[in-house]
């Protein structure tokens, strides 16, 4: 189950929904409880650190992402190295002949998937051999 479901919010819910809802499914839960459950309690927790620092929340909403992206099929795996480095991007050919481009920031979390504009094709960026 990912964290936003955990604490039953949506993925464009505020910060102060999800104190809210950590708060309240907190003392529910809390080990202190008669009804409390450890695991449940570290669990939410943990969807709390994640979601309440904004550096911590980009990067697992980027997580979710790519893995929602992991249902369409891969083309191909490359390594970084061998993306052609641009200014601020890396880029190759795609099969269709279009290329596939995408900026370092975006790369600085890998694997990384990124899609052919033109054809949707799909590819994996390894980190460098």
């Amino acid at each position: 189950m990912d964290k936003y479901s955990l604490l039953g919010l949506s993925r464009d819910c505020t910060e102060e929904e999800i104190r809210n809802a950590y708060k309240r499914l907190a003392l529910k839960c809390h080990p202190d409880k008669p009804t409390g459950d450890r695991e449940t309690f570290s669990s939410l927790e943990q969807a709390y650190k994640t979601l309440s620092e904004p550096s911590a929340r980009a990067s697992y909403d980027n997580e979710l992402a790519n893995a929602s992206k992991l249902m369409h099929p891969v083309w191909q795996a490359v390594n970084l190295d061998d993306m052609e480095l641009l200014d601020d991007s890396y880029r190759m050919d795609c099969r269709c002949g279009a290329s596939l481009q995408a900026g370092k920031q975006s790369l600085v979390n890998l694997p990384a998937l990124i899609e052919c504009n033109d054809c949707s094709t799909m590819v994996r960026v390894d980190p460098a051999a």
